[in-house]
């Protein structure tokens, strides 16, 4: 969706457990729950979930896995009691995974609970730039963005080389954007070289 306010309603869920055959039909190159581009918001409610999953192995260097909730701007409330889960299904973990991704200005807001299954998955990832099919960051677009963890959300990352929060400034590392990242509640991780928060270019807090 474009510019839209997508909210999801309590006692919904979201279901998006995808092959990679059923992926290229819809013109995707990944699984995802839900995507607002160039957005107002998204909104989960308390007693709602997102389950994205690819069923089978993927192959290529960019989208390989499944995004929970994407936002190119615009605002992402997850509300306590709200549950993200992503590449936790009971076949083929595909890695590189993202639980919510935000960029282009995006603020998100988690006190629900994110779980991401996937060697090198992230959390919650914060990009300055949305990036192409190519993995290069468009020219333009805000080049601000927060992520917050509230106080009941919870972060659960099991995979290995995993990150709970990542906030990256692809824009310029000569510019100096306003990106923060906020944890107030809980990160878990279990896989060798995970990571609990990281930043790249960007400031964190």
């Amino acid at each position: 969706m474009q510019r839209a306010k997508i909210n999801l309603k309590s006692g919904n869920n979201v279901r998006a457990i995808l092959s990679s055959r059923d992926i290229a039909d819809l013109g995707e190159q990944t699984a995802v729950g839900l995507a607002n581009y160039v957005g107002d918001e998204i909104n989960l409610e308390t007693n709602t979930s997102i389950n994205v999953d690819r069923t089978d192995k993927a192959s290529g260097a960019v989208g390989v896995g499944s995004v929970g909730l994407f936002a190119d701007g615009g605002r992402v409330n997850v509300a306590s009691g709200a549950t993200i889960n992503v590449e936790k299904e009971n076949n083929f973990v595909n890695g590189s995974s993202v639980g919510i991704y935000a960029s282009n200005g995006a603020r998100v807001s988690n006190a629900g609970t994110v779980n991401v299954g996937g060697k090198g998955s992230i959390g919650i990832l914060g990009m300055t730039r949305r990036i192409d099919a190519n993995g290069n960051p468009f020219s333009s677009g805000s080049t601000s963005l927060e992520l917050r963890n509230e106080s009941t959300g919870v972060i659960n990352m099991d995979g290995e080389s995993a990150i709970g929060m990542y906030v990256l400034n692809n824009h310029s590392f000569s510019f100096n954007p306003i990106n923060n990242g906020y944890n107030d509640g809980i990160i878990n991780i279990s896989g060798n070289n995970a990571i609990g928060m990281l930043t790249t270019g960007s400031s964190y807090i």
